[in-house]
């Protein structure tokens, strides 16, 4: 839990969005009632599935950040001892990726990437996963963007760590 605070006042952004992700919840309707068009979230929160490819639209009826981003969320429920690439391509926005550990509406962001080449404006993330539940943010990182987008999904077994003499 240190490593994940200690993370979190390095990346301000990171703040922000879990900030905005748990204001979001807060508003939500008490339980029997249903909720309102204003309150309800707009995730796709479909489960991702490694060696696809998910094509989306990222549109202004998704939630809108503290930042005036919108952001879309998915599910991947990872197996022990895999590695994770998950790449966010777009030509219609500067793609912004954030993992968090816990649900589409309850999350702790750990990860998060804006431009993984030089010359591109794609987003990818790799991580080993620790988690049952990891939340899958497609965002952007300017203000008001939207448009459509890819996000791939890869797996790999990471190598066995030799064993202690």
């Amino acid at each position: 839990m240190r490593d994940i605070m200690s993370r979190l006042n390095a990346e301000p952004r990171a703040v922000a969005l879990t900030l905005a992700l748990l204001a979001a919840v807060a508003v939500s309707p008490a339980a029997g009632q249903e909720p309102s068009a204003a309150q309800e979230l707009q995730y796709s929160g479909n489960e991702l599935t490694p060696g696809t490819e998910h094509t989306g639209e990222l549109a202004d009826f998704h939630p809108q950040m503290n930042d005036g981003t919108y952001a879309d969320c998915f599910q991947l429920r990872p197996r022990p001892g895999m590695e994770y690439t998950l790449t966010l391509r777009s030509d219609a926005f500067d793609s912004f990726l954030l993992v968090g550990v816990g649900t589409c509406d309850d999350v702790l962001i750990q990860f998060e990437n804006d431009d993984f080449e030089e010359e591109g404006l794609d987003a990818r993330l790799v991580f080993a996963a620790e988690y049952d539940l990891y939340s899958v943010y497609v965002n952007t990182y300017n203000p008001g963007s939207t448009g459509a987008y890819t996000l791939s999904v890869e797996a790999r077994l990471l190598p066995l760590a030799p064993a202690a003499n």
